[in-house]
């Protein structure tokens, strides 16, 4: 293997992936990379530890010249509704002396922000008091891009686990319709992690569909703290009981399905193995509607690989894109996306 390769996923060799038309190559597939840069170093300070600073340097050089030279001229701030939300923070009494970087992130504070840093404060901090949220998903949520970049450069990291509400900075954003910040922390992504795009383009068929179906690869989340799936069952009975599958991909049980799916009987309209059963008394709705409205990944995943569409729409006119946005599944998006990358494999694609 020359200097000009690394290997992909599955130990093939591959040219190095090009950033912003320079070469470099990502040796970081996961998110501990910006983990790396010392949470308390000033601005200008930055320290790194790892194998491999000058990737990370590159990375973050790529960040501090976004705004000039990526996306020059882009506009950001939060909606004028949201300056309400100021006032509020402040309402609760320990908030401003307990969270100032939370604080400093929702108002767009860059000074501030690298100030308490610099003087040992966490970029990373949890806000115990509001679902173990991180100053990222406030600046994300307000739509605060300088404040975003700003906590990067102290060392923020994007690509953490969600929050206890099941967000992330790019899901903050995306709720709030931010645009401009969910470009940058979908750009950003791709720095750190590569475009998957490429990535599948460098794939055979089977190793596309040994990556987009492995649970591994993408965590499941489920449902919101507030989808009870018990008063769900008991509200949508008759709908559920008319269509088993459907209230097995509501639960997520994604085992159970994928063999209930696989089945030769898969073929015959409405029955509990057809992945594309319409529900007459609910909407006509499908079962990958249902997972998808429930957060359940995995249950989406397999229903997809045996010829689930998420494209087609029910009567109510939701799909599994519209009923995973509308309840703020993002982790489903993503996964579609990736999955619309890889080319849309199915099983049954790969076995012609």
């Amino acid at each position: 293997m020359s200097k000009s390769e690394e290997l992909d996923y599955f130990g093939n060799s591959i040219p190095v992936a090009t950033i912003l038309g320079s070469e470099s190559s990502f040796t970081y597939p996961s998110s501990e990379l910006s983990n790396k840069v010392s949470p308390s170093a000033p601005d200008g300070n930055i320290s790194f530890e790892g194998e491999q600073p000058s990737q990370e340097r590159k990375i973050l050089e790529l960040v501090r010249s976004y705004l000039d030279e990526v996306s020059p001229g882009v506009k950001y701030g939060p909606r004028a509704d949201q300056k309400s939300a100021y006032g509020w923070f402040d309402s609760h009494n320990t908030w401003k002396d307990r969270f100032p970087l939370h604080r400093a992130a929702m108002r767009g504070e860059v000074r501030e922000i690298k100030r308490l840093c610099a003087s040992g404060h966490d970029p990373n901090k949890k806000m115990a008091d509001w679902f173990d949220s991180e100053p990222l998903g406030w600046a994300a949520s307000f739509g605060e891009l300088k404040a975003v970049i700003a906590l990067i450069e102290c060392g923020a990291d994007p690509l953490r686990p969600a929050n206890k509400a099941g967000n992330t900075p790019l899901r903050d954003a995306q709720r709030e319709k931010h645009e401009s910040t969910i470009a940058f922390l979908k750009w950003y992504k791709i720095q750190v992690k590569g475009d998957v795009k490429k990535k599948f383009e460098r794939m055979s068929e089977h190793q596309k569909l040994e990556y987009i179906f492995n649970f591994e690869k993408y965590e499941n989340q489920g449902p919101r703290p507030d989808q009870n799936l018990c008063i769900t069952t008991l509200l949508c009975l008759p709908a559920l009981l008319l269509c088993p599958n459907q209230c097995c991909a509501t639960w997520g049980y994604s085992t159970l399905l994928d063999r209930l799916t696989s089945l030769p009987c898969k073929f015959c309209p409405c029955s509990p193995c057809d992945p594309n059963a319409k529900n007459p008394l609910w909407w006509f709705s499908q079962p990958i509607g249902w997972a998808a409205s429930h957060g359940q990944l995995h249950t989406v995943m397999v229903l997809v690989k045996n010829g689930a569409d998420p494209s087609e729409y029910n009567v109510s006119g939701y799909n599994a894109y519209s009923d995973a946005g509308r309840e703020n599944h993002f982790h489903i998006l993503e996964w579609l996306d990736d999955w619309e990358a890889a080319g849309r494999p199915t099983a049954a694609k790969m076995n012609r």
